[in-house]
C-alpha cells in the first residue's frame, strides 16, 4: 500500500494504549500443564517439560503508528518465565474481532455463533510472519524445541468474551519411521506450548464498536443469556436470499435408512476417537445405531479442556424424521450455482438451513465444512493468504453470498440453539470427481462424530453449470 494512504490508529484504540506504561499494553496468560489434553495435535517432548521455558504466561502488546484503513494493527509478543518472546509484527486486530452483518434482534444469534465459536490468525515462521528469541542460558533441549516451531497461531477463544489463546506448534519427524509401521494416525504438528489470555476489555469492546457501527445489542452478554433472547428470534429469511428456482433433484441414501457404516470424516474425528472423546463410540457402527440411543461426548470446559468425565448427553432420534432434502437455486447475479440446502421432515421437529453456498466450490476429495452460524468461515486463517479469494475471507465477501446455516423451529419459526441440541457443522461435497451426487453431513458438538448423512443426486443441466462455473476458480 501506498504509505500515503496509511492512516493513524483509530482515536479510541490510541487513547487506550497511551494510558499504558510505555504504551505497551500487559496481560497475564495461563499456560496449559503436562496433563492437558489438547486437540487435535499432540504434544511435542518438551510441551511444558520445564517449570519456565517455552510457558508464556505474558502477553505484550504494543499499537503501531500507522496502519491502513479499517485495520487495527499491533506487536504482540509472548514471554515465557526464562525471558524468551515469540513476536508477530502488524496483526491486525480486527481480523479476531466479531463481525455481524445482521441488523436488529438478528444480531442475538449471529453474535452467538460469533463470539462462541473459536476462530484465528495462523503466523508461518518459513514466510518471517513470527519470530523467537531464547534467552542466552537456554539449554540445549529448549534450543532443540524452538528450532522445531513451525507455527504461532492466536486465536479468539470460545469460551468467554475476551478470552482469546496462543498455540505455538512444531513440526517434528525423528518417529516418522516408527509410526509408518504404527497404527497411530500419521501426523508430525506437535503442541509445543499453549495460552490462554483475557484481552483487556476497554480494548476489546472498542474493536467490536469499530468494526460493528450499528451494533444493536451489548456484546459481552454471557453465554446462556445471549442464547435465552436468540431463541425469541424469528429469521427473516428474505433478507438474507431470494430463491429463484428449485433444483431436480434425487435422493439417493439417507444414512440412517440405509444404515450405512459410521467412519471418520477427517483427521481431527480419527484423533478425538483415539483419545476416547466420543465416549460410547463402540455402541455405534451405522448411523442408525446414533438414532436409537444417547451419544455420549467429552465437554469442552474451563480453560479449553477436554473433559470425558464431564460428558454431555445429547438425543439424536429426532434426525430418523429428517427425510427431505430440498434444493433451491437463489437469485445472484452472474451465478445458478448458489443454493439454498434444506433438510426437512414431515415430523421432524427442527429444520436445518443450509444457504448461499457455491456448489462450485464443493470437492470430491475434502468435505467443505462450515459451523452454523451467519457468513461462518474457515477457524483459521493465514496472516498473509496466497489465495485472494472472497470465499475464504469473511470481511470481503459480498453481501448477497454470504452464507448462512440455521437451525429452526418447525412449528414456530424461531432460531433454536444448535449447540444445545448437539449439532456444530455441515460438511459437503461432492461424491465423485463427475459432481452429480452431493454428499450431505451432521456433525456434533466439538466436531467429534457424524450423526446424519445423505446423498443427493442433481440433475444434469445444474451439474453442466457447476462444472462450467469451476473452471473460474482456476484462474
Amino acid at each position: 500500500m501506498n504509505p500515503a494512504a496509511l492512516k493513524a490508529p483509530p482515536q479510541a484504540i490510541a487513547t487506550i494504549f497511551a494510558a499504558q506504561p510505555n504504551r505497551v499494553l500487559i496481560m497475564d496468560a495461563i499456560d496449559a500443564g503436562l496433563t492437558y489434553r489438547f486437540d487435535p495435535s499432540e504434544k511435542d517432548r518438551q510441551f511444558a517439560n520445564e517449570d519456565n521455558a517455552l510457558r508464556f504466561r505474558c502477553v505484550e502488546m504494543s499499537l503501531c503508528d500507522r496502519m491502513p484503513p479499517g485495520t487495527v494493527l499491533v506487536d504482540i509478543t509472548f514471554v515465557d518465565g526464562q525471558g524468551a518472546r515469540v513476536t508477530t509484527t502488524s496483526v491486525d486486530l480486527m481480523r479476531l474481532t466479531p463481525r455481524l452483518d445482521l441488523s436488529g434482534d438478528m444480531q442475538y444469534p449471529e453474535m452467538l455463533l460469533e463470539e462462541y465459536e473459536r476462530f484465528g490468525v495462523s503466523f508461518r515462521r518459513e514466510h518471517g510472519e513470527f519470530a523467537i528469541r531464547l534467552a542466552e542460558d537456554a539449554d540445549h533441549c529448549t534450543v532443540d524445541a524452538a528450532r522445531r516451531a513451525n507455527r504461532l497461531g492466536i486465536w479468539n477463544n470460545c469460551l468467554d468474551p475476551t478470552k482469546w489463546e496462543m498455540v505455538l506448534a512444531s513440526e517434528d519427524y525423528s518417529d516418522f519411521s516408527q509410526r509408518l509401521k504404527g497404527d497411530l494416525y500419521i501426523n508430525q504438528q506437535r503442541t509445543l506450548a499453549h495460552n490462554w489470555f483475557y484481552l483487556n476489555a476497554d480494548l476489546y469492546l472498542a474493536l467490536v464498536q469499530i468494526k460493528n457501527p450499528n451494533l444493536a445489542i451489548d456484546p459481552l452478554l454471557d453465554y446462556e443469556e445471549l442464547s435465552r433472547r436468540a431463541e425469541q428470534v424469528v429469521p427473516e429469511l428474505d433478507q438474507l436470499r431470494t430463491i429463484k428456482h428449485r433444483v431436480p433433484t434425487k435422493t439417493v441414501e439417507i444414512g440412517h435408512q440405509s444404515r450405512r457404516k459410521i467412519t471418520a470424516l477427517d483427521a481431527e474425528q480419527h484423533y478425538k476417537w483415539q483419545y476416547g472423546l466420543a465416549i460410547n463410540r463402540e455402541g455405534f457402527t451405522t448411523y442408525d445405531d446414533v438414532l436409537n440411543q444417547p451419544v455420549v461426548l467429552a465437554s469442552f470446559a474451563d480453560r479449553g479442556f477436554y473433559q470425558p468425565e464431564h460428558s454431555k448427553e445429547f438425543d439424536f432420534g429426532w434426525l430418523r424424521q429428517l427425510d427431505q432434502v430440498i434444493i433451491d437455486t437463489l437469485d445472484v447475479p452472474g451465478s445458478d450455482c448458489y443454493v439454498q440446502i434444506t433438510l426437512k421432515g414431515a415430523n421432524a421437529p427442527y429444520t436445518v438451513i443450509v444457504g448461499n453456498i457455491d456448489m462450485a466450490l464443493l470437492d470430491e476429495q475434502k468435505l467443505f465444512g462450515m459451523p452454523f452460524g451467519f457468513n461462518p468461515y474457515p477457524r483459521t486463517r493465514r496472516h498473509n493468504p496466497a489465495q485472494d479469494t472472497i470465499h475464504y475471507e469473511t470481511d470481503r465477501m459480498p453481501a448477497n453470498i454470504k452464507p448462512y446455516i440455521m437451525l429452526l423451529d418447525r412449528r414456530t419459526g424461531h432460531w433454536v440453539n444448535n449447540q444445545k441440541q448437539g449439532l456444530e457443522k455441515v460438511y459437503l461435497g461432492w461424491e465423485s470427481i463427475h459432481r452429480q451426487v452431493l454428499v450431505i453431513y451432521l456433525v456434533t458438538y466439538e466436531r467429534i462424530l457424524p450423526v446424519w448423512v445423505a446423498r443427493v443426486q442433481i440433475d444434469d443441466r445444474t451439474v453442466d453449470r457447476v462444472r462450467i462455473r469451476r473452471r473460474l476458480y482456476d484462474y
